[in-house]
């Protein structure tokens, strides 16, 4: 499967099931991960509470995908080869940042951190909903389309946040 980016939208080529499941794995773990680092130096209590509840929704999505995934290999019966094939994809539309510690040199200037969470997000939204439109199973499409409403509520959070922060009304 390839992803790319075109006039800011996604495109997928050659979709894949597992792949897109092995992929949203990354993508939430990434999450959990971006959302736990800022929560760590977050002062305010609101905000605190907003990335706390984004933290349990990315562990909700995660397991949703990790159990889609569990049964994708089942069903496939794949050998331990097929499990590295995150090496091979090229999802770097979804990861400005190569590892942690770049991604630590812009978390002192909030009004970047929260552009790139909302655009991180807004990525995730689209994927889904190509992998929506592509996957055989009513109920996982159901399921996605909740998490793409999620994910788009995420964003909002985020762009509220954003405004508060421009406007003055809350400390950076």
């Amino acid at each position: 499967m390839k992803i790319v980016e075109k006039n800011d939208t996604l495109v997928i080529t050659e979709f894949s099931e597992m792949e897109a499941y092995q992929i949203a794995c990354t993508i939430e773990k990434d999450g959990l991960r971006f959302y736990r680092r800022l929560l760590q130096d977050e002062q305010s209590p609101d905000a605190k509470k907003t990335l706390e509840f984004m933290i349990a929704e990315e562990q909700r999505h995660l397991r949703f995908f990790e159990d889609r995934l569990r049964a994708q290999e089942q069903k496939a019966d794949l050998d331990a080869a097929a499990n590295d094939i995150l090496d091979s994809l090229d999802y770097g539309v979804f990861a400005p940042y190569q590892n942690m510690a770049e991604l630590e040199k812009i978390l002192t200037d909030a009004k970047k951190v929260l552009r790139l969470g909302i655009r991180v997000e807004e990525k995730t939204r689209q994927f889904y909903e190509l992998c929506r439109d592509q996957v055989t199973s009513t109920a996982v499409r159901k399921e996605l389309a909740r998490i793409i409403d999620e994910e788009g509520k995420h964003r909002a959070l985020l762009q509220e946040r954003l405004q508060q922060i421009e406007q003055g009304s809350v400390q950076s």
